[in-house]
């Protein structure tokens, strides 16, 4: 005869690998990009010393400032997705509840994103499957369009070749087809039929292309701001002479391909994966030193720029939607 705690504990064992897969998962990609990324690692490291870098305040203040009002376009479709779904949002508590759940992304699982920006909304807004599509849709919009324009950057301006070529070609048509309302509709599907009573799954048949139309528009704007915030925390390390804006392609290019590359990971913030991406790009032209400290530079600039807005704002908002439940 079995005990309560042997049932308990045969129960809860099988829900519990996925979670170590996908931990594996994680630590596996780590360590293929730290291999990846290994000649051009250890030679930043030595060299590194030899650096004498001054950093231009400034430029790095600027570049925070731009990073921010650089995801504006994306919190105003946000908005405009949850207004579209019928949800009664204001526009403050909206923006608010975006840009502290940038902060999310650093915590392990994607959820966290999610559970915060859904939880700083409005109770009226609270609806779980529209919100969470809301949020879904945003991101994955965001980063089809930052892989896209990352594509044709180096297909157009590059004149990528072989290996980068079919990468280019990759990202691309995948930036592309993660948006698209016929390709969202058979996810969904499929979602139900291995998770049945998922909401998010159901609700993807919201997706039309008016969607898509205002989601590209505004995540165009959007990284263009990440890549000009991108330029000027490259001018805070290096002078105007080295990172001329006449290079903006390279810029959009390489942020773009960083923060995608990142978020595909699933690690939490694209850590390491994201600097990796950067280094790579970014050593042929500065060298592999300075392309290390430009890389946890841009890092240090976007993320101190969220924690103090995100802190700015949660203090500022209603009492009300601080504190969900």
């Amino acid at each position: 005869m079995t005990t309560s705690l042997e049932k308990s504990t045969a129960t809860s064992e099988p829900r519990l690998q996925p979670r170590r897969w996908l931990l594996a998962i994680k630590l596996a990609v780590v360590l293929l990009v730290l291999l990846g990324v290994q000649h051009s690692l250890v030679a930043a490291w030595r060299k590194l010393g030899e650096q004498e870098l001054q950093f231009d305040w400034p430029w790095l203040i600027a570049s925070g400032v731009i990073y921010l009002v650089g995801l504006l376009p994306a919190a105003w479709f946000w908005y405009w997705l949850l207004r579209c779904f019928d949800l009664p949002v204001a526009p403050f508590s909206t923006f608010r509840a975006h840009y502290i759940g940038h902060v999310g992304k650093y915590v392990p699982g994607k959820a966290m994103v999610f559970v915060i920006r859904i939880a700083l909304l409005p109770r009226a807004g609270r609806l779980v499957g529209p919100a969470s599509l809301a949020v879904f849709y945003e991101t994955m919009t965001m980063m089809g369009v930052g892989a896209c324009l990352a594509a044709i950057v180096l297909l157009g301006w590059q004149r990528a070749t072989g290996l980068a070529a079919v990468v280019a070609i990759c990202c691309g048509a995948g930036g592309v087809l993660v948006t698209l309302p016929p390709v969202l509709r058979l996810a969904g599907r499929l979602l139900e039929r291995v998770r049945p009573g998922f909401r998010l799954a159901a609700e993807l048949v919201r997706i039309d292309m008016r969607h898509v139309v205002v989601g590209w528009c505004a995540n165009f704007a959007l990284w263009l701001m990440l890549a000009l915030s991108f330029w000027a925390a490259l001018r805070g390390v290096l002078p105007a002479a080295q990172v001329p804006l006449s290079e903006f392609p390279f810029y959009l290019a390489s942020v773009a391909l960083a923060m995608v590359a990142g978020f595909a990971s699933l690690i939490p913030g694209g850590a390491f994966v994201r600097e990796a991406v950067l280094l790579e790009l970014l050593a042929p032209r500065y060298g592999a030193a300075v392309a290390l400290v430009a890389a946890l530079v841009v890092r240090v600039v976007w993320l101190v720029s969220e924690v103090l807005l995100s802190a700015i704002l949660y203090v500022a908002g209603p009492r009300e939607s601080a504190n969900a439940h």
